[in-house]
């Protein structure tokens, strides 16, 4: 079971089971502060949605199309992003420690602050730093 809760209030949004979220629509809800550890997110639909300080670390989001969603504070420490649509994404300020964004899509994603260390896995040949992630020491 995964409650999808808002940061500020701590209000239940949503309630489903963990194998559901697995290819679900998403896109029209605010996931603002959702607590999202480990959820299985593969394939999910999130295009446009807000994901400001959620915490998706271990999180697997192989495959989910995040164009244009806001990760803004998010933590996706640990989480697969491999093969992620996340073209146009907002992910300032974004925990990014030992994610695997390997074949993800990352065109116009805005990655300024964003922090990385020597476990976040890239595609090849794709400079973070060029893009304003900084990587911890």
């Amino acid at each position: 079971m995964i409650e999808i809760i808002q940061k500020r209030t701590r209000r239940v949004l949503h309630t489903v089971e963990a194998e559901t979220l697995a290819g679900a629509d998403l896109s029209k809800l605010d996931l603002t502060g959702a607590l999202l550890v480990g959820a299985d997110l593969s394939g999910t639909l999130l295009p446009g949605a807000n994901l400001a300080g959620a915490n998706l670390s271990g999180a697997n989001l192989g495959g989910a199309n995040l164009t244009g969603a806001v990760l803004v504070d998010a933590s996706l420490y640990d989480a697969s992003l491999a093969g992620a649509i996340l073209r146009g994404a907002n992910l300032a300020n974004a925990g990014l420690s030992g994610a695997d964004l390997r074949g993800a899509q990352l065109q116009d994603a805005d990655l300024s602050g964003a922090v990385y260390d020597l476990g976040t896995q890239w595609p090849a040949g794709f400079r973070p730093h060029a893009r304003g992630a900084v990587r911890l020491a």
